[in-house]
């Protein structure tokens, strides 16, 4: 190996990757708050030095303020935000990983009885894609299917969940 690799592949080394919020003391907690004849909770995300919010609007009776229902899906809306920053930013590795926190923090439970989804086939062509080092096609993929299972949660349990894409 020559010397100038050698220095470039230390250097890559020693960088330290920006970290996602896991110490649950650092971690954002949802909010829940009335609104508009309903309720809204909010979740905040945060990767390295960007951070974003998304919310679900819904109806219920007095719902538990200490575990709000919908929560995960306010948090997988604010990592699908992230996402798009960073994708913006032309940090399609960072994207991916936070498209994928997105996935994880929606959970499997999200798509109405009897619909067929195909969502998780698509993401193993995202697996597929980032082994071919094709970085931003992985990373636009999972948060398109983020995006679609997002749709999805929206159809099943019948919640609003706002956009910034409208603004």
């Amino acid at each position: 190996m020559s010397t100038s690799l050698l220095t470039t592949l230390l250097a890559v080394l020693m960088m330290t990757p920006p970290t996602f919020a896991d110490d649950p003391a650092d971690a954002p907690q949802s909010t829940l708050r009335a609104d508009d004849g309903g309720w809204l909770v909010e979740a905040e995300r945060a990767f390295g030095d960007l951070s974003a919010s998304g919310a679900v609007a819904f109806s219920a009776e007095a719902p538990d303020a200490e575990a709000p229902p919908h929560q995960h899906a306010a948090a997988a809306q604010a990592w699908l935000a992230l996402g798009r920053q960073l994708l913006t930013a032309e940090r399609p590795g960072d994207a991916l990983a936070v498209g994928r926190k997105g996935i994880d923090e929606l959970g499997g439970d999200y798509a109405p009885p009897m619909t067929r989804d195909d969502t998780k086939m698509k993401l193993y062509a995202a697996q597929d894609l980032e082994r071919q080092e094709r970085l931003s096609d992985a990373a636009s993929t999972t948060l398109s299917m983020l995006e679609v299972r997002l749709s999805l949660y929206q159809e099943r349990y019948e919640v609003s969940i706002p956009t910034d894409e409208a603004e």
